[in-house]
């Protein structure tokens, strides 16, 4: 289950990197693993008398919840928008700059 739950999470992560949106991803990896996903995980091995299943099962279901926020997060992009500032991220790295007249992305 880890390993899907891992799988579904690095789709939509690649997306909001490509979008140039990293601190997003950033934002919900650290507040899920952190804040969710090591107190769950000790409930249920700790206080719950689950052990090793109860730390994978913790990790698996902030997993699972990780990937339906980020999806959700990706579903909600204005994607005509993203089209269109797509020049402006090829040209950030590259020695030609900004492709609008203005010079603003």
């Amino acid at each position: 289950m880890c390993v899907s739950a891992g799988v579904r999470v690095c789709a939509p992560t690649g997306v909001l990197r490509g979008c140039g949106r990293q601190k997003i991803g950033a934002i919900i990896n650290l507040s899920m693993y952190w804040g969710i996903g090591l107190p769950f995980s000790c409930l249920l091995a700790f206080h719950m008398g689950l052990g090793a299943l109860g730390l994978w099962t913790g990790l698996a279901c902030t997993a699972s919840l990780q990937a339906l926020i980020l999806t959700w997060i990706v579903f909600k992009f204005d994607w005509t928008r993203e089209v269109s500032l797509s020049p402006c991220h090829f040209h950030m790295y590259t020695p030609l700059g900004c492709h609008r007249a203005n010079g603003r992305c």
